[in-house]
């Protein structure tokens, strides 16, 4: 949770750069079963990057395809699936 306050407040002004580091760290929370922080960040990360670069972009894809990972890894089956 330090590292994202981190982010926000010293990427603010590169939000492509900062929308990529909240999807690795979302990557890296989930792998290590940090389930519900995992779901919380790639929401983030894949809210950012659909503003940045369009919700169908790789990015965004990406981001989600993680997301859904995560929710599903946190037992919201239903939630993953609407992804």
């Amino acid at each position: 949770r330090e590292g994202i306050a981190v982010l926000d407040t010293s990427l603010a002004v590169e939000p492509e750069l900062q929308a990529m580091l909240l999807k690795d760290l979302g990557e890296i929370q989930l792998s290590l079963d940090d389930r519900e922080a995992a779901k919380a960040t790639l929401e983030r990360a894949w809210d950012m990057h659909s503003k940045l670069t369009g919700p169908d972009s790789v990015p965004a894809a990406e981001a989600m395809a993680l997301y859904a990972d995560a929710t599903y890894a946190s037992g919201d089956d239903e939630d993953a699936k609407d992804q």
